[in-house]
């Protein structure tokens, strides 16, 4: 008989499977079962250290007595859950084999398959463990089956390393009974200290409140190092001895409190800690730290410092003072504080500190030097605020100018020569020299000015210092963004750079100088400046000066500038100017400006321009595309208003947009003149005697002036023309109108061609008949027309229908017509009067 329930060799179980995202599984190869009861599965997901029993659901899956079977899952098993099935089958005797007087062989097949399933499982679980248990693994008991151990040998180490740790500091306290702590580090100066003593602790260096020291590692030769303090060591027997204790540093950072630092330069002028300070910056560029820190309110005098190493100070709200006090006979000044030379390249941060340079204007202040002078490398300045400097003399308290520019020192804070500067949320204020000066020899330097604020409003009265805020010479890169400039007689911010980057800067109250000047006397030529969103506010001369091609101002908003912008040509070297000047007169392109906001104006002011071009000379122009000037809501008619919306000498302008601005002139240009507006509105505002365009004692080559698609939105007031003109050179093709219906182009006595001609009317008034073979000639005035233009005419009259119709240009501004009958027709009768119109085009 064949065996009903056949049972192959193995241990009745899967393989370890991984989930597919699905929570049903099986049927699985060679594994039956008689029972649903008899399955059991083991999952580990991922994050699991062992396998454990799941719950699943057992289906068979053909309702066999011995059948396949699939298991679901409660939930969604995703792919890095590993699991096996296993049959666990309890041995039970429950079904008889005997049949009447004989035994059931189908019965005793079955029962005896259950046997040998039974005895599979057995053999396997003689030893259960867990399914990916590893040779070599140490065994450790977890639900009932053997899974990975704990390592041992690690767990041997980390036991050592502790207990190591423990023996240290059980020495350390049955030396000392325990780490004493004293009140502070001048306080060790009378006492001793007990012999063995391997670290103690202080709460503070020269006082109490400066906070917690831990000194360690005691020598007995002095190292001379201001972080190593010396204690007198009382021995078992004999004399005191001396050690020296090192402080530990848990910040990385040096305190200069704890570091030995009086920080009371605010109430005692005379304790210089520059020594002291210098010494905590080698000692953290020695140990690999981060910095100098400091607590917030402490002062340090510090004199002519010279950094041996690269630091990183955050001040807390601490002031650097510098010695001020009489240097020459009658002749007050400050000394630098700090500074570095070029060929250490060092990178110096000082962040959250008082720079005071103690100026008094009670007392002559005629010499002075830099607070701080770094040469070369990288300086960033962070929430630093410096006042009352008193730097009046150009270089060592001598009131000559350099030859050179960039040698200059009459600054508060002079960078010469970076790599890199980076200044953010500063305040620079109440000093007489320029506030902040950054000169560079090799056009490399890489600037950044952000979020910071620049006034010359003194601290004792109402005067103004009458020097810059912000000088930057020669420098590769410069972005100013945030800033504020307020309260200058000269001019706030000057930066000749290569290029430059101006965003939502705030420039007010400048009374004798420009806004932000990329030209300061015009000694120097960029090549990329952008400007965005920057607001100017009473200023006397220029709001945004350049000498540059490529200039970008977009969004840029004016209240009482005299002139708004101005691009300037003709750069020469002037006095102080070096070598590095681009001081060769160039062509100015690509200038495009748009968006311009223009409030009120100063009546005051000398020359009320919205934009101005001041090109070097007429083969050296300055190229504007100005797109819009002047749309602006004035719900007060008091407010004052600009002469002229654009003013250029030497400038080519392309116009766009709406112009409105100016109560002399919209545009205004002299010397060599080229004007392309294209999509224009001119409104010259009425009751104001505007000119839409003046040109004056202009050069206007020809086709120089041309108007394309444009229109006059208001009505010009009487003797006041589109385009006018006064002396200078226009050719007489010079301006074209085209496609402008709406532009009338009156002039007081220029030329303008419109639609590529130019074109006269007269009325012919004998009236009668004109008989065939017969005719007549009629001269017609059209201003203009010269010898050598290509002359036409037009009747608008049913009555010469198949004339011949002619014109000749008799002499400058006069065609004649001829009309004449070659019909074969008896006559024609013409009209009384009967119009004709002249037309030329220009000739070769």
């Amino acid at each position: 008989m064949t065996n009903p329930y056949p049972i192959p060799r193995g241990v009745r179980q899967t393989d370890v499977l991984v989930g597919n995202g699905g929570r049903v599984y099986g049927p699985f190869d060679g594994l039956k079962v008689f029972d649903t009861e008899d399955v059991e599965v083991l999952v580990r997901p991922v994050d699991a250290e062992f396998f454990s029993t799941a719950s699943v659901t057992v289906a068979k899956v053909s309702s066999e007595p011995f059948d396949y079977f699939t298991v679901e899952f409660p939930y969604d098993v995703p792919t890095t859950t590993r699991y096996q099935v296993r049959s666990v089958r309890l041995a039970e005797r429950s079904a008889g084999v005997e049949k009447g007087t004989r035994i059931d062989m189908t019965g005793l097949e079955k029962e005896l398959s259950k046997i040998a399933t039974t005895q599979q499982e057995l053999r396997r679980d003689v030893f259960p463990a867990d399914p990916e248990l590893a040779d070599g693994d140490i065994l450790m008991v977890k639900d009932g089956r053997m899974v990975p151990g704990p390592d041992l040998p690690a767990l041997a180490a980390e036991a050592q390393a502790a207990r190591d740790i423990a023996v240290a500091a059980a020495a350390d306290l049955i030396a000392q009974g325990n780490v004493p702590i004293y009140s502070t580090v001048d306080a060790l100066a009378v006492l001793e200290i007990p012999q063995g003593t391997t670290a103690f602790q202080t709460r503070g260096f020269h006082e109490l409140g400066i906070g917690p020291g831990m000194f360690i590692d005691p020598v007995d030769a002095d190292p001379a190092r201001s972080d190593y303090v010396e204690v007198t060591v009382k021995p078992v027997s004999g004399p005191p001895v001396q050690r020296w204790y090192r402080e530990a540093q848990e910040t990385g950072r040096i305190d200069l409190a704890r570091h030995g630092l009086f920080g009371d330069a605010a109430t005692n002028n005379l304790r210089d800690e520059t020594t002291t300070f210098l010494d905590a910056v080698e000692v953290m560029a020695d140990r690999g730290l981060k910095g100098l820190t400091s607590p917030g309110g402490r002062g340090y005098k510090l004199i002519h410092g010279a950094v041996p190493a690269d630091f990183d100070f955050d001040g807390g709200g601490s002031t650097l003072f510098a010695d001020f006090s009489e240097h020459e006979p009658g002749n007050n000044y400050a000394f630098t504080m700090l500074s570095t030379q070029s060929a250490d390249n060092r990178k110096i941060a000082l962040r959250n500190v008082i720079l005071n340079g103690q100026n008094n204007p009670g007392v002559v202040m005629q010499g002075g030097e830099p607070l701080l002078y770094f040469r070369g490398g990288e300086t960033d300045l962070d929430r630093v605020t410096m006042t009352r400097g008193a730097n009046r003399r150009y270089t060592g308290g001598v009131n000559t100018p350099p030859a050179n520019k960039n040698d200059y020192e009459n600054a508060e804070i002079l960078i010469r020569n970076p790599t890199r500067v980076t200044v953010d949320r500063c305040i620079f204020r109440s000093s007489p020299g320029e506030n902040l000066q950054i000169a560079d020899d090799n056009r490399t330097a890489i600037v950044q000015v952000m979020r910071s604020y620049f006034t010359k409003k003194r601290d004792f009265n109402s005067g103004l210092w009458s020097s810059s805020g912000l000088n930057i010479f020669n420098a590769l890169h410069v972005l100013l963004w945030g800033n504020i400039f307020e309260d200058f007689i000269k001019g706030p911010a000057n930066i000749e750079a290569e290029r430059a980057f101006a965003f939502f800067n705030v420039v007010r109250r400048v009374s004798d100088s420009s806004g932000l000047d990329f030209c300061e006397a015009r000694t120097m030529r960029n090549n990329q400046i952008v400007c965005v969103g920057n607001h100017l506010e009473d200023i006397v001369s220029v709001g945004l000066r350049f000498s540059s091609s490529n200039v970008l101002l977009d969004g840029n908003s004016y209240n009482r500038v005299n002139i708004g912008a101005s691009n300037e040509g003709g750069v020469v070297p002037g006095t102080g100017a070096g070598s590095w000047i681009k001081n060769n007169p160039a062509p100015l392109y690509n200038w495009i400006i748009r968006n311009q906001l223009y409030m009120d104006w100063n009546a005051a002011h000398a020359n009320l321009i919205g934009v101005r071009a001041l090109g070097a000379s007429s083969t050296m122009p300055v190229h504007v595309e100005l797109n819009g000037n002047d749309i602006y809501d004035r719900p007060d008619a008091t407010n004052k208003k600009a002469l002229y919306g654009f003013w250029g000498q030497h400038s080519e302008l392309v116009a766009k947009g709406r112009h409105s601005l100016g109560r002399t002139a919209v545009i205004y240009q002299t010397g060599a003149s080229r004007l392309h507006a294209i999509d224009a509105q001119f409104a010259p505002e009425a009751g104001e005697s505007v000119h839409t365009v003046h040109l004056d004692s202009a050069i206007a080559a020809e086709r120089s002036i041309v108007f394309d698609t444009v229109k006059r939105e208001t009505v010009l007031d009487a003797g006041n023309f589109d385009i006018r003109t006064d002396g200078g050179t226009i050719d007489r093709k010079a301006i074209h109108v085209n496609n402008s219906p709406a532009f009338a182009a009156t002039s007081n006595n220029a030329v303008a061609w419109r639609d590529g001609k130019l074109t006269g009317t007269a009325n012919y008034t004998a009236g009668g008949t004109l008989a065939d073979g017969s005719g007549f000639s009629l001269d017609v005035t059209v201003t203009g027309a010269r010898l050598g233009d290509e002359p036409s005419a037009l009747v608008n009259s049913g009555s010469v229908a198949g004339m011949n119709i002619g014109a000749t240009v008799k002499q400058a501004d006069i065609l004649t017509v001829r009309v004449q009958n070659e019909t074969g027709a008896v006559s024609a009768t013409l009209p009384n009067p009967l119009p004709i119109t002249a037309i030329v085009r220009p000739g070769p």
